[in-house]
């Protein structure tokens, strides 16, 4: 009698205990439903709300109509205008120029400025004009590497002189040269063309670029080796 009484206890714990989960997953599954009803609604609600703020106006074109820039390309433009002055200093001009692909390249011929090459003049000053000269030496020596310079860029865009050969410009195009890489092994025969490119087109003027750049730096540069120069580093 005492283990049949036992048995129909431990029946009745597990009934019980087995009902109790059942009601527990039952009411977990209805809140979810409700919790996953509301999270549609709202989703729904949202997704709404934003498509009713993306469509431009009927009004809207491609355009900037005014000085405000109510368009979209008015609201870029009014971007660009606010950083390009710090975008569009003399590296990134004369790079521009000196750029080898052949898509960069037939966009500059069309569309390059006199601010473009005003850039590259002003480097020519910087780099490589010897200090100490005399103004008027300094004139004549300035007038020399200019007229050079036009000469031997107006080949490179023209694909004529030493930059006639064919498979240099496959290489300029393949994307696995980088431009200063590309005018250190191909502009050689140029006096003034190939040391101003290597400089201009070596700089980093993407920010994820120098980020990759420091990061590097910075491995190379340990505690152990705090004294090594940013050469080397």
């Amino acid at each position: 009698q005492f283990r049949v009484r036992r048995g129909i206890k431990k029946e009745e714990r597990q009934s019980k205990s087995t009902g109790t989960i059942d009601d527990v997953i039952s009411d977990l599954s209805s809140n979810e439903e409700d919790e996953e009803d509301n999270y549609d609604e709202e989703v729904m609600e949202s997704d709404t709300e934003s498509d009713s703020n993306d469509v431009l106006d009927p009004g809207d074109n491609i355009e900037v109509v005014d000085s405000v820039g109510h368009t979209l390309t008015g609201r870029i433009m009014l971007a660009w205008k606010a950083s390009c002055a710090d975008l569009l200093h003399d590296f990134a001009r004369a790079a521009f120029l000196f750029s080898p692909n052949p898509t960069v390249q037939e966009y500059v011929i069309n569309n390059h400025v006199q601010a473009d090459k005003d850039a590259a003049e002003r480097l020519i000053a910087k780099w490589l004009l010897p200090e100490g000269t005399l103004e008027t030496e300094r004139s004549r020596l300035m007038a020399s590497l200019v007229t050079t310079l036009w000469k031997e860029w107006g080949e490179f865009c023209n694909h004529t002189g030493g930059y006639e050969k064919e498979y240099m410009w496959i290489a300029a195009c393949d994307g696995k040269t980088p431009p200063h890489l590309w005018h250190s092994y191909f502009s050689g025969h140029t006096k003034v063309l190939q040391k101003l490119a290597c400089r201009v087109c070596s700089k980093v003027l993407g920010i994820g670029s120098a980020e990759r750049s420091w990061k590097k730096f910075k491995g190379n540069l340990s505690a152990e080796r705090s004294k090594l120069s940013p050469k080397k580093a």
